[in-house]
């Protein structure tokens, strides 16, 4: 007999409400694939991977996204397809009006077209989603204020924005919009996770405990201002690794935050590669552009489709029967955190899209816990903004690592940039 935590792995709680897994195995174990033929031209190719079944026992439909909005739908024609056949189906959307800047994904679903023994009409058996080539745009950013010294800080005033860096730390220590502090906790780097239950199976914490506590013991090597540039050059006491973090300022009063990570070749793997900060506990009300709207992670996120979500922090977050890491999403183009009045703080990418994680609790407080109603609720929300995360794995959770293909190795350079913004 066991009660431990090894015992509560299961796709389903034991509430019956559905873990974020189980949504990635509903996904890659459907039995009808889609892929692309020639998405300029509306063409896809459908394979019908049911034994028995054709096509024509489901109602098709599509939907045509830009930037997450809808721009056109409607349903298939009959998909009288055979078992184990596939046909290329040509789309009925005409001649979409393409508009460079914009990103656009194609969503095709499959649903029963009348109630069954195990699922209501309109069920969803099978989807995919497609990302549909489109012209890029790049806007030129105008550059903002100048930063200063202020003492041993440094500022720069750009709109109703004022920012400050810290001389001793390197750290964004205050950002002011409208005369309202955005932070309650520095924007500083973080290269640590609170271990998974996956992560203690194969000795996460002692393979890359280097890391835990790497960004506390940085040493701040440069802090140099250049216009409406400022860097911060760290050495980090894991081997002779180097971490940068450039603040641009732009004339709306927005602030480009790029990250750096040059670790050392014989460094052990890292978990992350990020930055963390806290705000107020007031924007607790969450809204994205990116993969939900269930947590996902790098190696699970098939199940997550890319559109615009809502949430609440409450519903955000994972409640694991031992607390960890939990809460991701990846692929996110924006996300804003607000309040009641629509008030806060919009952070959205700069080239790739990142990842995103936030708590109404501290990290060190996710590590402490042992049971989820020891967590408490905290007068701020913590926020983890991520170029890249490790996986989480799943394989088993008493020793298989990750895979290769969904680690960080510490001979890779990172490096990502986020453009922060108040939203008003």
């Amino acid at each position: 007999p066991n009660d431990g935590v090894f015992c509560c792995k299961g796709l389903v709680n034991a509430e019956r409400l559905p873990r974020p897994h189980y949504w990635e195995a509903q996904k890659v174990q459907q039995y009808i694939k889609v892929r692309a033929e020639d998405l300029a031209q509306g063409r896809v190719r459908i394979r019908n991977d049911y034994a028995f079944t054709s096509l024509a026992a489901f109602a098709a439909e599509w939907t045509l996204e830009a930037d997450g909005v809808a721009v056109g739908g409607g349903p298939l024609e009959r998909l009288d397809i055979a078992p184990g056949a596939e046909r290329v189906v040509q789309l009925p959307w005409g001649a979409p009006a393409w508009q460079a800047g914009k990103e656009y994904f194609l969503t095709l679903r499959f649903r029963l077209p009348a109630r069954t023994a195990w699922a209501e009409a309109g069920h969803v058996v099978a989807w995919e989603q497609l990302a549909v080539p489109a012209l890029p745009l790049t806007p030129a950013a105008p550059a903002g204020a100048a930063w200063q010294r202020d003492g041993a800080d440094w500022v720069a005033t750009s709109g109703e924005s004022m920012l400050r860096v810290s001389g001793a730390t390197g750290n964004l220590s205050s950002w002011k919009s409208g005369g309202r502090e955005q932070l309650v906790a520095p924007l500083r780097l973080n290269l640590w996770r609170v271990p998974t239950d996956n992560d203690n199976g194969w000795k996460v914490p002692k393979k890359m405990g280097a890391w835990k506590d790497a960004v506390a013991k940085a040493q701040l090597q440069s802090l140099v201002g250049h216009g409406a540039r400022l860097e911060a050059v760290w050495k980090l006491p894991v081997g002779a690794t180097t971490a940068r973090m450039a603040f641009d300022t732009r004339a709306d009063g927005s602030v480009c935050v790029t990250v750096t990570l040059q670790p050392e070749g014989k460094a052990p793997e890292l978990p992350r590669v990020g930055v963390q900060c806290a705000l107020p506990g007031a924007l607790e009300r969450v809204r994205w552009f990116g993969r939900g709207p269930h947590e996902n992670y790098f190696d699970r996120k098939s199940g997550a489709a890319v559109g615009i979500f809502r949430s609440t922090l409450g519903e955000w977050i994972t409640h694991y029967v031992r607390p960890q890491e939990n809460a991701n999403r990846t692929d996110v183009r924006w996300i804003e955190f607000t309040d009641a009045a629509g008030r806060g703080v919009r952070v959205q990418a700069e080239g790739r899209p990142f990842g995103v994680s936030a708590w109404p609790y501290a990290a060190e407080d996710l590590a402490a816990a042992t049971h989820d109603h020891e967590l408490p609720r905290r007068d701020f929300v913590t926020v983890n903004l991520d170029g890249w995360q490790m996986g989480v794995g799943g394989d088993t959770s008493w020793g298989l690592p990750v895979h290769e293909e969904y680690r960080l190795p510490a001979k890779n350079a990172y490096n990502f940039a986020v453009l922060i913004k108040a939203v008003r």
